[in-house]
Formats: structure tokens, C-alpha cells, sequence
């Protein structure tokens, strides 16, 4: 099971730009609309808010989650940030698959 650790929040200085940054613009939405489920939507758009805060992935290993973050997301999707555990806990893809799996992409990786 992974671990996450939560309730982590920003600076004064950073909240300035988390509603300048993370801000979710028609593009990303389109992006975000692409996952299947309001955990992934929610976790892939806290993602890409996190990379522009910080210039850096959130670490995996725990899960890092900084609460302001996911909350502001959370309200521009309209979906719970609490579904952020959700997503901290999912499994990750299998690239070992049959052929149909879409992040094969080297023929030798089917081996």
C-alpha cells in the first residue's frame, strides 16, 4: 500500500501564485476530461498544478499532497478533494501487458 502524506500547505507567497498558476485553462481541462474517473482527473490535474507551483512531480513514495493545492483544483473540477487518497493508491500500469497495452512502445518491450 502507498503511503501518503498530507496536510502540507503553502506560503502566503505561493497561495498568490497557486491562483495564477494553477489555474486550469481550457486546454488542461480537455486534457483532465480524458481520464476515467474523478480520482484520476482529479490526481492528473494535481499533478500538472504541482509541476507548474514547483517546477518538480509531487514525490511518489509517499504521495506528497499539499492540501491548498488539491483543494484549489478540487473546486475548479467540482470534484472532492478527498478523492486525492484514491488516486495516491492506485495501481500503477502495467507495462508487461498484451500488445493492446499503449505504453508499449518498442516491439523488443513485448519479450
Amino acid at each position: 500500500m502507498t503511503s501518503v502524506f498530507v496536510g502540507q500547505s503553502v506560503s502566503a507567497d505561493t497561495r498568490s501564485q497557486l491562483t495564477k498558476l494553477a489555474r486550469l485553462t481550457a486546454a488542461d481541462l480537455e486534457l483532465i476530461q480524458q481520464r476515467r474517473r474523478d480520482h484520476n482527473r482529479l490526481g492528473f490535474a494535481y499533478q500538472l498544478a504541482h509541476v507548474r507551483l514547483f517546477n518538480r512531480f509531487p514525490t511518489q513514495q509517499p504521495f506528497e499532497i499539499i492540501d491548498d493545492v488539491v483543494l484549489f483544483i478540487g473546486l475548479q473540477l467540482d470534484i472532492s478533494p478527498d478523492l486525492i487518497g484514491e488516486y495516491s493508491t492506485r495501481r500503477e500500469t502495467d507495462c508487461r501487458a498484451p500488445r493492446a497495452n499503449p505504453c508499449l512502445t518498442r516491439p523488443e518491450a513485448l519479450q
